[in-house]
């Protein structure tokens, strides 16, 4: 009878030793078998740093410019074929996103070679255009025009002049322009001369906005 009671006493011990060891087992990370393994969580990554956009520069645009600019002038007769340079400024406004107008003035010297400042030819221009992808004004332009005793002979001093050009905004104090001007050359500020009494001048200008 004793002997059956350790018998029993030793059966509920291995059981009870079974039953504490076998859950340890199954939580182990090194059992394979029965293992219900939880989704692996992805390494956080940070979003990539995105920096602020450029700010543009607000519509109702109000500027006055002031800058240089040279070119290449001739005349039909071949006569009058040199290189000019000089100043000009002016005001634009720009009250939308698509148009622009303003007015400028400038005086530009004959021959560069030889820089005769009373040998040049002024003008008082208005300028009327469009904006393209916001910075690029493309623009057409009309006035008159006074040349000085050095540039033109009496008679042909005054006249009109009318043109084109391109202007590209270089950031926000900058501006970078090609233009042409037709001049024509005659007694009268607001009279269309004659063809051979023209000449046309392209140019190269930067301009400091303020």
């Amino acid at each position: 009878m004793r002997r059956a009671i350790a018998y029993l006493l030793l059966s509920l011990g291995l059981v009870l030793a079974a039953a504490c060891v076998l859950p340890a087992e199954a939580a182990s990370p090194n059992n394979k078998k029965g293992k219900i393994a939880a989704p692996e969580q992805p390494n956080y990554q940070p979003p990539p740093y995105t920096p602020p956009a450029e700010e543009l520069p607000p519509y109702n645009v109000h500027n006055w410019y002031a800058g240089l600019a040279g070119g290449y002038a001739w005349a039909p007769s071949g006569d009058d074929d040199t290189w000019q340079g000089g100043v000009y400024g002016g005001y634009l406004w720009r009250p939308n996103a698509v148009l622009g107008l303003g007015f400028e003035a400038d005086y530009m010297v004959r021959d560069l070679g030889q820089l005769q400042l009373d040998d040049g030819i002024a003008s008082l221009r208005g300028r009327l255009g469009v904006f393209f992808a916001r910075d690029t004004f493309v623009y057409g332009t009309a006035g008159i025009a006074h040349a000085t005793p050095a540039f033109m002979p009496e008679g042909y001093r005054k006249g009109l002049v009318v043109g084109g050009g391109v202007e590209k905004d270089l950031g926000k104090n900058l501006a970078l322009r090609l233009e042409v001007l037709h001049y024509r050359h005659t007694d009268e500020y607001f009279k269309w001369g004659e063809d051979e009494d023209g000449t046309t001048a392209a140019r190269l200008g930067v301009a400091l906005k303020f």
